[in-house]
C-alpha cells in the first residue's frame, strides 16, 4: 500500500467514525430512553387498572351499605308503627297493621342468615380476621333460633323480632363499613405512600 492510499483509507475511516460513532451513541441512548418510557407507561397503566378495580369494589360495598341503611330505616319505621299502634286504640286480634307488619318482619327475617353468611365469607376473603363486630353479628343472629319461623301478629312477638332485626341489620351495616374501609385503604395506600 502506498502512502497516498494509506492516507486516503485513514481519512475514510476517520470520517466513518465521526459519522457512525455519534449515530450509534444516539441510537443506543434513544433505545434506553424508549425502554424506560415504555416501562413507566406500563406501570402507570397497571396502577390505573388497579385503582379502577378497587374503585369498582368500593362502589359495590357502598351500594350494599346503602341498601343495608334502607333496610334498617324500614325496620325502624315498622318499629315506630308498633309504638304508635300501642299508644292508640287496639283493634281485635288479626286486625289493624299487625298482620302486615308480621309479614314484613318475616320477609326481612328470612334474609338475615344468608346476609350473615355473605358478610362472614367476605371477611374471610378480605383477610380480616376475627373482628368484634363480626362476633357481635354472629351472636345477634344466634339469638333468634329460627329466622324463618312465622311471627304471630302480636305486639310482644313482633316487637321482639323487629328489635332483633334492627340489631342484626345495624351490625351488618357496621361490618360492611369495615369492608369498605379496608377496600378504601387498599386503594389509596399506593397514593398515600407516594406522597410521603
Amino acid at each position: 500500500m502506498t502512502p497516498a492510499e494509506t492516507a486516503a483509507m485513514f481519512a475514510l475511516l476517520t470520517d466513518a467514525v465521526k459519522i457512525l460513532g455519534p449515530a450509534g451513541l444516539a441510537a443506543f441512548v434513544s433505545y434506553r430512553v424508549a425502554k424506560t418510557q415504555a416501562g413507566t407507561e406500563l406501570a402507570k397503566v397497571r396502577a390505573e387498572h388497579a385503582y379502577r378495580a378497587r374503585s369498582e369494589m368500593f362502589a359495590l360495598h357502598k351500594g350494599e351499605l346503602e341498601q343495608g341503611a334502607a333496610t334498617s330505616k324500614q325496620i325502624a319505621e315498622a318499629t315506630g308503627q308498633i309504638v304508635g299502634y300501642i299508644a292508640g286504640l287496639r283493634p281485635a286480634e288479626g286486625e289493624g297493621p299487625l298482620p302486615i307488619l308480621s309479614i314484613v318482619a318475616l320477609n326481612y327475617s328470612r334474609r338475615v342468615p344468608d346476609e350473615f353468611a355473605i358478610v362472614a365469607a367476605r371477611f374471610q376473603d378480605a383477610g380480616i380476621g376475627d373482628r368484634p363486630e363480626l362476633r357481635m353479628l354472629s351472636e345477634a343472629v344466634r339469638r333468634v333460633p329460627d329466622w324463618g319461623a312465622a311471627i304471630r301478629p302480636s305486639i310482644p312477638e313482633l316487637t321482639e323480632r323487629l328489635l332483633a332485626l334492627q340489631t342484626a341489620y345495624d351490625l351488618l351495616q357496621r361490618c360492611l363499613s369495615l369492608l369498605i374501609e379496608r377496600e378504601l385503604k387498599g386503594a389509596l395506600a399506593a397514593y398515600l405512600e407516594s406522597t410521603k
